[in-house]
């Protein structure tokens, strides 16, 4: 094999690990806490802490989730402050 094949495998090689990592790559969120209420296809409610939370939790699960608004689906999901003191 010859240096001009070595280095075109090489680009080659290295365009499929490029590609593997970019179809593996989840959604980065931050940690702001603003929950949302979604509904699961099965009609199940799920609260998440994010709408991001959300949308990375549909491409890691492959299930897509419908909001239904802000906020936890259920009031007993957190704490009240009175609860925390």
């Amino acid at each position: 094999m010859n240096v001009d094949n070595m280095k075109t495998l090489t680009v080659l090689l290295l365009a499929a690990c490029v590609l593997a990592a970019a179809q593996a790559a989840t959604i980065a969120c931050t940690l702001e806490y603003a929950p949302v209420c979604a509904q699961a296809p099965d009609g199940s409610l799920r609260s998440f802490p994010n709408a991001c939370s959300m949308r990375a939790a549909e491409e890691e699960t492959h299930v897509d989730y419908t909001l239904l608004r802000s906020g936890s689906c259920f009031q007993d999901d957190f704490p009240t402050p009175e609860e925390i003191i």
